[in-house]
């Protein structure tokens, strides 16, 4: 009976200690990527101040739009078991548009008359799902930005939810 209860302490004193590495590594920003959208694998989340400047190709992790668009084309693309005040997940993608950009979605995506790679906006797919994509010209405003992958191009993106604002932004992201 001691044997056991010896080793029953040692299981959840072992259990402990991974969880406290593991709330370390978050507190410390880093993040793991099991989404297509991006390459799988570690990434390193820096938290952006109001003078963070935000250029286009910055990977950033924002929380979804809290936007009728977002909710109409989510179809459980992200999950409800996140930390973002809507309670969606983090998303990790791509700034392909900022301030003064011309965005066109047509059956692609172009910025200031630039295809982006990977642009084909999808209205079908399977299982009966329709999207109802952000089409036609937009002028992106000051802390608006344009969000994608380029990586993926099932990605559910700002083709499908339009743009987001600066203060769904919650840091840069790097790969490791």
């Amino acid at each position: 009976m001691k044997n056991q209860k010896h080793k029953f302490f040692l299981f959840i004193s072992l259990l402990f200690i991974i969880l406290f590495i593991i709330l370390i590594f978050w507190l410390k920003g880093y993040r793991y990527n099991s989404t297509p959208s991006l390459p799988i694998g570690w990434y390193k989340l820096t938290p952006i101040k109001n003078h963070t400047k935000l250029l286009k190709n910055t990977l950033i992790a924002f929380c979804p739009p809290a936007t009728q668009a977002f909710e109409k084309n989510n179809f459980d693309f992200v999950p409800k078991n996140g930390i973002c005040q809507n309670g969606y997940k983090i998303l990790f993608k791509k700034i392909v548009g900022v301030e003064n950009d011309v965005v066109e979605v047509n059956n692609k995506v172009f910025i200031n008359g630039q295809l982006i790679k990977n642009s084909i906006v999808q209205i079908h797919i399977s299982n009966g799902i329709s999207f109802s994509p952000c089409f036609g010209k937009h002028i992106l405003k000051k802390d608006k930005f344009f969000v994608m992958s380029d990586f993926n191009l099932q990605s559910f993106d700002s083709r499908y939810f339009c743009e987001i604002n600066r203060s769904d932004i919650l840091g840069v992201v790097k790969k490791l």
